[in-house]
């Protein structure tokens, strides 16, 4: 009694840097823009970077591919997993957990431009991996501050602030004018998670999601891990490659 229980830690979305041919095959597909999810090419401007990407949103999780070219945020290749909280200063309990257990992790409030004026949009965290590594995989997590749907088109539903993941995806998709399509999309959500990591990357990730509530569940395959979290998992399995989300399951 009287001891707050720790902040549940939930999927926002998934990343995915391709080369210029998926990129624009993926653009170009009928099917994911018409049938698969409500979709769109953004380009976002934030205080510290500006990036063009294509988004498939669900009801609660999404898809971000991030534009190759020179302009690009990340190398070809690159893959992020991106965790949310939806506790009023979850973060701040997030960060501090990963701390106390001698994991790196740092980061700020993040700003989304909307009719020339920056809007406050979420705040970061993102844990360090391993020193010397690629980083080609990152590990993340977001949670939305109120004032975002209060200001980024705020006529449009849903109504009030709401640091929500589907809230915000509501809003985009009315911010779309695609706000009744949403039911009719096959996209409900991403329910798993596939890693593919080699060592030390794997240790890493592990401890974090011990550290953060994932409960390890028995699998059929020897050789991968599964963690189970609110609402979705991710499994883990060992390879001598390059870090990477290796799939996905809907």
């Amino acid at each position: 009694p009287g001891v707050a229980r720790p902040t549940p830690v939930l999927l926002n979305h998934v990343y995915f840097a391709p080369d210029a041919e998926t990129y624009a095959a993926l653009t170009a597909s009928e099917f994911l823009r018409e049938a698969f999810a409500v979709t769109e090419v953004r380009s976002t401007v934030r205080a510290d970077i500006s990036y063009t990407g294509f988004y498939l949103y669900g009801e609660r999780t999404y898809f971000e591919f991030l534009s190759p070219g020179a302009n690009a945020p990340l190398p070809p290749g690159s893959s992020g997993l991106f965790l949310g909280v939806e506790r009023d200063e979850g973060i701040d309990d997030v960060a501090n957990r990963l701390r106390a257990a001698g994991l790196q992790c740092g980061g700020g409030p993040m700003t989304r431009d909307f009719a020339g004026e920056p809007v406050p949009w979420f705040r970061l965290l993102g844990l360090a991996m391993p020193a010397g590594r690629t980083g080609l995989l990152n590990l993340l997590c977001m949670e939305y501050v109120p004032e975002f749907l209060a200001r980024w088109h705020g006529g449009l539903p849903p109504k009030g602030a709401s640091i929500a993941r589907s809230a915000v995806l509501e809003r985009y998709a009315a911010s779309l004018g695609r706000h009744d399509d949403r039911g009719e999309a096959l996209f409900r959500d991403v329910t798993a998670v596939h890693l593919a990591l080699p060592e030390p990357e794997r240790a890493r990730v592990r401890e974090a999601l011990q550290v953060l509530g994932f409960v390890l569940e028995p699998t059929t395959d020897e050789g991968t891990a599964a963690w189970r979290g609110p609402g979705f998992r991710v499994l883990v399995r060992a390879t001598d490659g390059t870090a990477r989300i290796a799939g996905l399951e809907l």
